[in-house]
């Protein structure tokens, strides 16, 4: 005899930003100059099939925004990256970070139903 049927939804938790970093490609330059910055977004976990997680940041220098872009994190990943040129025309010191946050929030994560025995650690 068969027992009854138990249905247990499992939930992702919602998608979150764990980290933003930024890395040159040159920290000393002439005046002219140009240097390749790569942004990098870490999330709490893997974006699942069906979800889409975009960011967007802005460019700061010295405190002034000076650029906006995006990184599409794609499925069955949880880091994407962007890169952008800066070129600098005086000479000085510049400080350049990024502000980064969802395009949209993210809602939790729903799967569709699993097909028989799949999903499952025994």
């Amino acid at each position: 005899m068969r027992s009854n049927t138990v249905t247990v939804k499992v939930y992702a938790p919602a998608l979150s930003i764990l980290s933003v970093s930024l890395a040159a490609s040159k920290t000393e330059i002439e005046v002219g100059g140009e240097v390749m910055f790569t942004v990098t977004v870490v999330l709490n976990r893997k974006v699942y099939s069906g979800e889409s997680a975009t960011i967007g940041y802005d460019v700061y220098v010295n405190g002034a925004k000076v650029k906006t872009g995006t990184i599409g994190i794609p499925e069955g990943n949880s880091k994407g990256s962007s890169g952008f040129a800066l070129k600098f025309t005086e000479p000085g010191v510049y400080e350049v970070y990024v502000d980064a946050s969802f395009t949209q929030q993210p809602q939790p994560y729903v799967p569709p139903s699993p097909p028989p025995g799949g999903g499952i650690l025994i």
